[in-house]
């Protein structure tokens, strides 16, 4: 608690031995019980990694329509399959060895807990 009263924190830590995430549905709960909880002058805003993880979607459909807009786009400015497929192919290339240096250098240098 804040010396003036008016900033509270508090800690729910989830017993997980076997290091797999929170159920949505628990934190789903625990999200309608601060919201139960508020009265005038008192705002309660869940926050940590599990209510971060329960709002995340999974990528699929905007990043298809993408693609596939990309490759429509490229095929008729290039007039070819060939010279499509040309800047996909590096861009799907470079994607694989960002990723795989981000992953190696991983196993090496500290990474915050802040960084995406």
């Amino acid at each position: 608690m804040a010396p003036d009263g008016q900033i509270g924190f508090a800690t729910v830590r989830f017993e997980n031995l076997n290091q797999e995430p929170v159920p949505v549905e628990v934190v789903d709960e625990l999200k309608a019980l601060s919201e139960d909880a508020e009265e005038p002058g008192l705002s309660i805003e869940p926050g940590g990694s599990a209510v971060v993880w329960s709002e995340f979607e999974e990528p699929g459909g905007a990043e298809s329509i993408g693609f596939l807009a990309a490759i429509i786009i490229l095929l008729v400015t290039f007039g070819s399959i060939l010279a499509m497929l040309l800047p996909i192919m590096m861009a799907l290339f470079g994607i694989g060895i960002g990723l795989s240096l981000m992953f190696l250098f991983a196993n090496f240098l500290n990474v915050p807990d802040f960084a995406p």
